[in-house]
């Protein structure tokens, strides 16, 4: 009983630390759920060869509730228009469900690599931006509108990557955004809502995906 008591309070705690970064920067949490489930799975006599797609779809699920308080924030203040989410979560969609078959082929030992992978990318990767002053709030109409080309290639990228890492994608589209002369606000809010669809998408499909690999 006091193992189980301690697994709870440790997975409420990461929760509460996941929700919060998810809400300030835009990231989903994945990246503290998947180490977390790691450690947690082997305990729940999880086979060591499902663990980490397990992870994933559990991460991937838990994406809707950490987010979706942060997204509806987001439209109050009206960082984000149905517009943007509109011309940005198809493609997401897309590239989550090209991943859910290449997710359906890789093994855990191979998933764990590309995973700390592109967590390693991502440090170094923050650690590489200038620190710049952040620019004033724009209107919906001052925002330049991202080319179809652009919208495929950034959507897909971040879907693909959601889906076969069990993160939110944000990681990937925040920075595409901020690169495309998005605000650091806006970039945040389209983010952090269209997680939210990636989540229910991309969970539902590794239900469907999982079971097959036992």
């Amino acid at each position: 009983m006091p193992d189980l008591t301690i697994m709870i309070l440790i997975l409420c705690f990461s929760g509460v630390v996941a929700g919060f970064i998810g809400g300030l920067i835009g990231l989903g949490g994945g990246g503290i759920y998947i180490p977390l489930f790691l450690i947690i799975l082997p305990t729940l006599h999880v086979p060591p060869e499902l663990s980490m797609h397990i992870a994933v779809a559990t991460s991937l699920a838990l994406i809707v509730p950490t987010n979706l308080s942060a997204a509806y924030k987001h439209f109050q203040l009206n960082n984000v228009s149905l517009n943007e989410i509109k011309s940005w979560v198809p493609f997401v969609l897309l590239g989550g469900l090209v991943a859910s078959f290449v997710f359906d082929m890789i093994s855990t030992n191979i998933l764990k690599i590309i995973f700390i992978l592109y967590l390693l990318a991502c440090v170094f990767y923050m650690s590489a931006q200038k620190h710049n002053k952040p620019k004033n709030k724009m209107s919906h109409e001052d925002i330049p509108k991202l080319a179809l080309m652009k919208r495929l290639t950034g959507g897909s990228i971040t879907g693909f990557i959601a889906s076969l890492l069990g993160i939110s994608g944000s990681s990937f589209s925040t920075p595409y955004l901020l690169h495309n002369q998005y605000p650091i606000h806006r970039a945040i809010a389209i983010s952090t809502t269209a997680s939210i669809f990636v989540g229910i998408f991309c969970s539902v499909l590794a239900m469907y995906i999982v079971p097959l690999l036992v």
